[in-house]
């Protein structure tokens, strides 16, 4: 059960970053199309917040040797900086055809999903192909 529990915690940290960079990135694009500051500002730090979870996941070297920020080791799971990077492609790529699916102007092409579903599988494998011998 707890080996349940920490990857929901891996899964659910990888997707709010993901839904920080996609939420940042359309703030941004659709203050520029307005020409917005009161956009283009929060989805600057958003899109912050982002890049800061992604590598303090990752346990920045100087920084530990005050205080153990890196998530993932606390919770005993093996996850390296070029796993988590792998990973974090599926789920921002899946956040991104999810979100353009639901909120978009334009019906998502099958191409898409398929192609979406090619680097979900692509990702299930870099996280879990370790686990096969």
């Amino acid at each position: 059960m707890i080996a349940i529990y920490k990857e929901v915690v891996f899964w659910f940290v990888l997707l709010a970053a993901a839904v920080c960079e996609v939420i940042g990135v359309a703030m941004i694009g659709h203050g520029e199309r307005i020409r917005g500051l009161t956009l283009i500002i929060p989805g600057f730090i958003i899109l912050g917040s982002y890049g800061l979870v992604i590598n303090v996941l990752s346990g920045p070297t100087w920084l530990q040797r005050h205080i153990n920020l890196n998530l993932f080791e606390l919770l005993g799971l093996r996850v390296t900086f070029s796993m988590m990077l792998g990973v974090y492609v599926v789920v921002f790529a899946t956040v991104s055809v999810v979100g353009d699916h639901l909120f978009g102007s334009r019906q998502v092409p099958l191409s898409t999903w398929l192609g979406l579903s090619m680097i979900v599988v692509g990702g299930l494998i870099i996280r879990y192909g370790g686990v096969i011998k």
